[in-house]
């Protein structure tokens, strides 16, 4: 006769919803508020809060604006890449990143 021991459960990961994607968001009409609002939307879903200098550049670019970002590394000037991604793709233009 043989002895069966239960082996222990393992608490599994906790599940998560699935993140949307940023394309998901982009508006019929991308005029400079609903670019904005989208792009703000993300974020949140993201988990993620504009930081004053992001927030203000992001306001600058779906205006139109041309920016220059000089902050401090860790900053977040690469999520402000994106909104400009995001805007360009929504306005069918092309837009560049370089670090």
């Amino acid at each position: 006769m043989t002895e069966t021991t239960a082996l222990p459960q393992t608490a599994s990961a906790p599940t998560q919803e699935p993140r949307q994607k940023l394309l998901e968001f982009l508006p019929q009409d991308p005029d400079a508020d609903a670019l904005y609002d989208a792009f703000v939307d993300w974020t949140t879903g993201q988990g993620l809060e504009l930081y004053p200098a992001q927030d203000e550049a992001t306001i600058e670019i779906v205006s139109g604006s041309n920016v220059i970002l000089a902050t401090p590394t860790g900053s977040g000037k690469s999520l402000v890449a994106v909104a400009a991604h995001f805007t360009a793709l929504a306005q069918g233009k092309r837009s560049f990143y370089t670090a």
